[in-house]
């Protein structure tokens, strides 16, 4: 075999094309005939007497990730495995590993194979009775001949790898079911193989330790970077383990992809029927969902600039990064109020300490605790912790909502409301409202802008009168408003109240939207009520008095 380094994810480690494994003595008239190799494996067994297990199955495997085969008792799926191994040997194909065809290799190379390249993980464990967890940990290396204080110290090293650490001497009948099943694992591991076969490993393991093993294998492969065909028939199982998966039915490869692929678009009837209990949320991951921050605040930023952007975006808080895109922090309107207020020059005093974050393969139902922990949207960052998104609460429900009726849509289609009924107009307004702004975005652009300018330099004069002028114009315009005299006072003192507890800053921001919106409506009513009541069109009876 051609030793490469691997690099996870980085090619087609392992390409099965068009293979077959018929046991019989007609395997010709099968596979010489169109219409045989169509045909289903109750009429090719009445014809002909063979038994098809696998049929026609082509796919390809990367690099360092693990590819999960998936399907019922009969489906074919441990032939598959074994004949990639050539333990069974295939009738027909190719199996390209590493870019050699090992159907073509002969015995030697077989075994070389076997011994070097490819290790394989029984159901049963396999493991000698007689010979202790050392001793079966360094079989392997010892039938390779390598000599025993090198074999031992390999052994002892992947058995402290799987967590067995202290029980090297003993012999696998005083070991649990799952301690056992490590040391099939260790025993693999102990030469070092490129590919790992795992064939329905943890099936006959209790339902905790098989969860335990699955976290266990996951945080191995994590280390080693081993490229796993996985051989399972539980979906739950191969949900959680896999990077791909194929699904499996009389031998053939009904559907091969991502969990989330699936789950969300399931390739035919029986896939359908295969995923129909599974979650959505158990494979949706946070970079599926993750929505684009409006804006970024940049390390280099001051907190009026920082002030300045969250304003134009209409934002409550706004990640903090690096020059390189590193995340930083979050920064909030309500600290950035409180670093003016103290006089404060770094804009790192105004980072939230509660932020949170996840990694983008996070899956949805890991981001629900996250979600309901904290009022600030989730940061999502890759390893090196670079920002590439975010979810708020209300992308997470939405996207629950959207994956549901994706999944549910076909089960659910004859209760639907009829589509010839339904009038789209929620499709007439987006398209509206899109040409609105590519024909018209600069008035609007320039609308947005006027608005903005009213409200800055309204909140900035507030800001610039003295607090008791404030408060004695608002009590002044409640009274005369009102005209009640408890009104004004009761007004000026709320005010000094809010303003007592370190909110004076962000309640003069709120008078200036209500001072902006009332004179934004003015200019607009008062020019629309002139002309329509000049109009003979319309007729108008005030329903506010000015």
């Amino acid at each position: 075999m051609k030793n490469k380094n691997p690099v996870p994810g980085d090619e087609a480690y392992i390409e099965v094309s068009g293979l077959w494994k018929i046991f019989g003595r007609n395997v010709d008239e099968i596979l010489k005939s169109p219409e045989k190799r169509a045909a289903t494996k109750e009429t090719l067994l009445e014809e002909t007497g063979c038994v098809v297990a696998v049929r026609d199955v082509s796919f390809e495997v990367e690099r360092g990730l693990i590819f999960v085969i998936m399907g019922l008792s009969g489906s074919g799926k441990s032939t598959l495995i074994r004949c990639l191994l050539r333990l069974v040997e295939p009738t027909a194909g190719k199996i390209i590993i590493n870019g050699e065809d090992i159907c073509q290799y002969n015995d030697e190379e077989l075994m070389h194979l076997r011994r070097n390249t490819i290790g394989m993980i029984f159901q049963d464990f396999g493991l000698f009775p007689h010979r202790t967890v050392l001793d079966n940990v360094a079989y392997g290396l010892k039938v390779r001949g390598v000599n025993k204080a090198k074999r031992y110290a390999r052994a002892q090293e992947v058995i402290d790898k799987v967590g067995l650490k202290g029980w090297e001497n003993h012999l696998p009948s005083t070991l649990s079911g799952g301690m056992q099943q490590r040391v099939g694992i260790a025993r693999a591991l102990a030469n070092d193989p490129e590919i790992l076969l795992m064939d329905e490993p943890f099936s006959g393991l209790d339902p905790l330790i098989r969860r335990q093993m699955q976290d266990e294998l996951i945080n191995l492969q994590e280390e080693v970077h081993k490229t796993i065909l996985f051989v399972t028939h539980d979906l739950d199982e191969a949900l959680k383990l896999g990077y791909r998966i194929a699904i499996m039915k009389d031998g053939e490869i009904i559907q091969v992809g991502s969990p989330e692929e699936v789950i969300i678009a399931p390739g035919d009837a029986y896939v359908r029927e295969f995923v129909k209990d599974a979650s959505p949320t158990k494979v949706v991951t946070a970079e599926t969902i993750m929505d684009r921050p409006a804006a970024i605040i940049y390390e280099w930023q001051g907190p009026k600039a920082a002030m300045h952007l969250m304003r134009t975006n209409n934002l409550d808080e706004a990640f903090m990064t690096s020059r390189g895109g590193k995340l930083i922090g979050l920064v909030t309107l309500s600290r950035l109020v409180e670093l003016f207020r103290s006089k404060g020059q770094s804009l790192k005093e105004a980072i939230e300490p509660d932020a949170l974050t996840c990694r983008p393969d996070t899956v949805m139902e890991d981001i629900f605790p996250l979600a309901a922990s904290t009022i600030y949207p989730i940061a999502v960052v890759n390893d090196d912790g670079k920002l590439l998104g975010e979810i708020s609460t209300s992308t997470l429900m939405f996207s629950l909502i959207q994956e549901m009726a994706t999944v549910n849509k076909e089960a659910g289609a004859m209760l639907e409301f009829p589509s010839f009924f339904q009038i789209p107009l929620a499709e007439w307004t987006d398209a509206f409202v899109s040409w609105l702004l590519s024909n018209f975005s600069a008035v609007f652009d320039a609308v947005g802008g006027a608005i903005l300018a009213v409200l800055v330099n309204i909140e900035r004069f507030l800001l610039w009168l003295p607090w008791f002028v404030v408060v004695l114009f608002v009590g002044l315009i409640a009274w005369r408003t009102i005209r009640l005299w408890w009104a004004g006072p009761l007004l000026a003192g709320f005010l000094l109240l809010v303003g007592s507890f370190g909110y004076w800053d962000l309640a003069m921001m709120t008078l200036a939207i209500v001072i902006a919106s009332v004179i934004i409506s003015l200019s607009l009513g008062i020019p629309i009520g002139i002309i329509m009541a000049r109009s003979n069109i319309c007729r108008l009876c005030p329903a506010l008095s000015i």
